[in-house]
């Protein structure tokens, strides 16, 4: 980051702080529940992996020969990123340029007949990472099916019949239930498919009547198929307009969702769009074409103060991107490290703007260059604060260990800690490639309290070579003044041998 840039970043972040403490906060009768609990939706997007538009998760029917490029060590990583900025919701596409539908035709001629194996698979691997990550992802079926030869999905009623009865169900009752997914967007800014002045400007494709019983269709064999998934479809050609004219009122919606761009970051009041379900802004970002941290930054803040005050129930910012992109949307530096705008929302978004009464986490230990006093016992050598795995940030505490079948290893913390009122300790772990893991390896976090040290853990958790996170609800463990040690328990399995690594990155507090 420029020096310039972090100037200007550090003295607007200074008046956001003071305005921010002035704002009204979102009324819970307007929010939209994750998991039944009304919850002010603190969004990003990472519309697509790596860049990799219409592959990142299956095969384009298209286009086989392009193979796919999902990377489950990035997805993860970009998750975990996400989190640490007070991220809740992760908006992510599925059918953009047809990935991940089969076709009866072959390539993409014919009607949808089914889903793509490896597409689920990966979208699968993207579904437990969410949860391992502390996020719910927000899934956009279609976008833009006009460009890819497939209107007939919308228009012709056998062929949406099939896209409904051989991908949509399908999909819905694959994930029925499942409580790392918040919601379905049935298709990203429909007005693209829709012509005239309130649609795409053009005279190419549909009416607004097929359109809109098209989207209710949709809403109602996703609720068919999972009465407790949230659905809607987005708006994005004409900002809020559409949703104020009514054209996405009465079909069966749980909320509304439009995207708006603008370097003012301006938002007329939710109350004003005359609504009846609670409404989000999907997508926001600046509307300036040349990448720019404070443009970029101002535009977050405003658009995230005034969804905040103006009664909307959350807001996602496009788009993450990637480490090396420069798209001027774009989250992150080249470097993968984040723009001002990440810190901004993160000021937001770790506050308490739903009625909760609580705060996101804050880390506690992150091991930047340092061990931060940590010690361990029965290790082969360390702890040492290292570069070469780390959760977030640059370094990761790491310690040397024997395998041997059910031997446990430890890294903690004995300087004592006080968690009076708090609920809620994380930590992300993972193991090195070298070494047999016969038996795999699990993990406990936890906690001594008290004179007698006694003992309390988030139960064991298998782990592997990817991050995962640990978690350990605090609410009912008493003496949290007295926190004597608190640390993560690594325990081989059975049959485990050789020499290996363990590590522990980003301990945090709610």
């Amino acid at each position: 980051m420029k020096k310039f840039g972090m100037v200007i970043f550090i003295q607007i972040l200074v008046c956001f702080s003071v305005m921010y403490s002035q704002s009204v906060k979102a009324q819970v009768n307007g929010l939209v529940p994750i998991n039944g609990i009304p919850t002010f939706i603190r969004g990003a997007n990472l519309a697509w992996l790596d860049g990799n538009y219409g592959t990142d998760i299956g095969v384009n029917p298209e286009h086989p020969t392009w193979g796919v490029h999902y990377n489950s060590s990035h997805m993860n990583q970009y998750m975990a990123d996400m989190k640490k900025m007070g991220v809740n919701v992760l908006r992510m596409w599925l059918f953009e340029s047809d990935q991940g539908l089969v076709f009866s035709g072959g390539g993409n001629v014919g009607n949808v007949v089914g889903l793509d194996s490896t597409f689920l698979a990966n979208l699968d691997n993207i579904v437990y990472l969410a949860g391992q990550n502390g996020l719910h992802m927000y899934f956009t079926l279609l976008n833009d099916p006009m460009g890819d030869n497939q209107l007939n999905i919308i228009t012709n009623s056998t062929s949406r019949a099939d896209y409904i009865n051989n991908a949509l169900i399908p999909l819905v009752e694959r994930y029925k239930g499942n409580p790392n997914i918040f919601a379905f967007d049935i298709e990203n800014e429909c007005e693209s498919q829709v012509t005239g002045n309130t649609g795409n400007y053009t005279n190419n494709g549909t009416d607004w009547a097929t359109m809109r019983s098209f989207i209710a269709a949709c809403a109602n064999a996703i609720h068919s198929a999972d009465p407790g998934r949230l659905c809607t479809s987005t708006s994005g050609w004409h900002s809020w307009s559409n949703l104020q004219a009514g054209l996405f009122s009465g079909l069966g919606l749980d909320f509304y969702d439009c995207h708006v761009y603008a370097d003012s970051g301006y938002l007329p009041a939710a109350s004003s769009l005359n609504l009846d379900k609670p409404v989000i802004i999907g997508e926001f970002g600046q509307s300036s074409t040349t990448r720019n941290d404070t443009t970029q930054n101002s535009a977050t803040y405003n658009f995230v103060n005034n969804a905040i005050n103006n009664g909307y129930a959350g807001c996602a910012i496009w788009n993450y991107e990637y480490p090396g992109s420069t798209d001027y949307l774009g989250m992150l530096e080249t470097d993968g490290s984040w723009r001002p705008a990440c810190y901004t929302l993160q000021s937001f978004y770790d506050k308490s703007i739903d009625g909760d009464g609580t705060s996101q986490s804050t880390i506690i230990y992150d091991f930047e260059n340092s061990t931060d006093g940590w010690t361990g016992s029965n290790l082969s050598g360390g702890p040492w604060s290292v570069t070469e795995w780390h959760a977030t940030g640059s370094y990761s505490l790491k310690a040397d260990v024997n395998l041997a079948s059910n031997a446990s290893y430890y890294l903690e913390d004995l300087q004592g800690n006080n968690f009076s009122g708090k609920t809620q300790l994380t930590a992300t772990v993972t193991h090195a490639a070298w070494g047999t893991y016969s038996g795999g390896m699990t993990c406990k976090l936890f906690v001594q309290v008290g004179s007698g040290w006694a003992w309390y853990d988030g139960g064991s958790v298998q782990i592997g070579t990817g991050n995962t996170v640990l978690t350990l609800n605090l609410s009912a463990i008493p003496n949290l003044n007295q926190v004597k040690a608190l640390g993560v328990q690594f325990v081989a399995g059975n049959g485990d041998s050789g020499g290996s690594a363990v590590y522990v990155d980003d301990v945090t507090l709610k």
